[in-house]
């Protein structure tokens, strides 16, 4: 009996992969008109759900390998796709923690392949560049070596220092948005690279550490925010709605950034 419900499972997918074909949107409904009154009785809410949940699985899958299609580092594609499509998952079942941990997941993959001990290394030789120079509104002072955007209080006689998760993030995005898309001359907001990009890759790596956390940098020890993490998580929960399209934005905006300009 076993045996028999594996082969007719198989038998399943062999039909959903006809039907999934082009043009084949016939057969789906042919197969459908087949099922008899008597056959529809005993077809149960939790059997509708599970047909349902399989329909838009496949749906998320084919939207997980379209956006990820192509994509430059293609060596990490695949988890990447598994990743994107358990995303959406939890935004379905409005699991807002999970749904943080899986972005994450896809954001920190990215983030470690690119920055190798190479990248680093290259990153760290350039520390007290003035190349480009980034306003800082707050302060109103001018911040004028990649050294102090990404430390903040960076001590230009140090150049032994532990990368952190959210400090490679930082320069991550400093090789692949600023100097792909500004002048050197041209004068940067630190207000609007932090808003833009480094605060939701940041924020999202806080909601994840609440149910996975294994150790690092939080931005609470941060200079450019005194926030206590408990304030910072209260804010973001109570906003989660609107979190969910904001966090998806940036996943998008972070994966076209990498594949344009890697």
């Amino acid at each position: 009996m076993v045996r028999d419900k594996v082969k007719l499972r198989k038998l399943i997918d062999f039909i959903s992969d006809i039907g999934s074909l082009q043009d084949n949107d016939w057969f789906i409904r042919e197969l459908v008109f087949k099922v008899s009154d008597k056959d529809a009785d005993k077809v149960t809410a939790h059997a509708l759900n599970e047909i349902h949940e399989y329909c838009i699985n496949n749906i998320i899958r084919r939207q997980a390998e379209g956006f990820y299609s192509g994509f430059v580092l293609s060596k990490i594609t695949s988890q990447l796709i598994e990743d994107f499509v358990l995303m959406e998952r939890f935004r379905r079942e409005d699991n807002f923690e999970e749904f943080c941990f899986k972005i994450n997941q896809q954001i920190e993959a990215i983030i470690k392949t690119i920055a190798s001990n190479d990248f680093l290394q290259n990153i760290t030789e350039k520390l007290n560049d003035d190349a480009y120079y980034f306003y800082d509104n707050k302060g109103g002072q001018i911040i004028n070596s990649l050294g102090k955007l990404i430390y903040m209080n960076y001590d230009s006689g140090n150049t032994r220092i532990e990368w952190n998760y959210l400090q490679k993030i930082k320069a991550v995005l400093y090789v692949f948005w600023v100097k792909s898309n500004h002048k050197k001359e041209q004068l940067i907001h630190l207000k609007e690279f932090n808003e833009v990009l480094y605060f939701p890759a940041r924020d999202i790596y806080l909601i994840r550490n609440l149910n996975h956390r294994e150790g690092g940098l939080t931005f609470e020890t941060e200079s450019e925010g005194r926030a206590t993490n408990k304030e910072k998580i209260l804010e973001i929960l109570n906003n989660k709605y609107r979190k969910y399209q904001q966090y998806s934005g940036f996943l998008y905006d972070f994966v076209r950034t990498i594949q344009n300009n890697y």
